[in-house]
């Protein structure tokens, strides 16, 4: 795994509190604090992972479901106030406001966002708040979204 990708991601899980109890990737991650956290892969996966920085357009086809369904979800909570999955998640509003007024300021995103390759499209494990900002300004599809893809 990239240095980049574990600082912004898994580091920073650790630091916000998520206990790291494995001590080898065969382990499972269901029913822990980290089995959201990894989405629909196992820890061999993100082991094994074959990793690409690039960017891509964020049209919504590119994406998993689930993906798809938090930037509706965040979007839900940080803007309209609707009571959504999102509205338990740590600092998720001031998260948002912090993005979206990056984007606003600099038309980028400060750092890239975390996927993985899976059957049923991208899915993003780090970085929702970041491309629920890109969605609200309506740029999903002409923005280039820097993204870590493992594969």
């Amino acid at each position: 795994m990239p240095d980049q990708v574990f600082e912004m991601w898994i580091a920073h899980g650790v630091q916000h509190g998520l206990e790291w109890r494995f001590s080898a990737d065969s382990e499972t991650a269901t029913g822990t604090d980290w089995e959201l956290f990894f989405g629909h892969s196992s820890l061999t996966f993100w082991r094994k992972a074959d990793w690409l920085l690039t960017s891509i357009i964020p049209s919504p086809e590119l994406f998993h479901l689930e993906t798809k369904a938090r930037v509706i979800a965040i979007i839900g909570w940080c803007v309209h106030g609707q009571q959504t999955p999102t509205t338990n998640v740590h600092d998720s509003k001031n998260r948002f406001a912090t993005f979206a007024d990056i984007i606003r300021k600099t038309g980028k995103l400060p750092c890239p966002v975390v996927g993985a390759e899976t059957a049923d499209g991208l899915e993003i494990v780090d970085g929702n708040h970041r491309l629920a900002a890109v969605v609200f300004f309506g740029l999903a599809n002409s923005f280039n979204l820097p993204i870590w893809i493992a594969h």
